[in-house]
């Protein structure tokens, strides 16, 4: 059985926890739509180099996106590993968007 303080010391670590994540998320949350954009815009870009097109579908609210990538390194994937590949370069940005469409191409066509 856990002492009192043991249960304190638990409490204020998964607080910390809990503090430090939530302003690691909200990071990305607080930039204006148009801020957001640009960031995944950035990132895909990074990531997959060749040509990424991003775009607000939701009037300017910045809560559903449109990507389109052509990209040598899709070469060889299937679509469902090339969308894997973009969910996980989005990952923390897709924490706070309602709906995302991506259509992938390769370069070996």
């Amino acid at each position: 059985m856990l002492s009192s303080l043991a249960l304190q010391v638990r409490g204020a670590v998964r607080s910390a926890v809990t503090v430090r994540a939530g302003a690691y998320f909200s990071s990305f949350a607080s930039l204006s739509p148009e801020d957001q954009r640009v960031e995944m815009e950035k990132r895909l870009t990074e990531t997959f180099g060749d040509e990424v097109v991003i775009a607000d579908v939701s009037g300017g609210q910045g809560s559903k996106y449109r990507v389109e990538i052509v990209s040598s390194v899709f070469n060889g994937l299937s679509i469902i590993k090339q969308h894997r590949l973009v969910n996980e370069c989005l990952a923390e940005p897709l924490k706070t968007v309602h709906a995302i469409s991506i259509q992938t191409r390769r370069t070996d066509k």
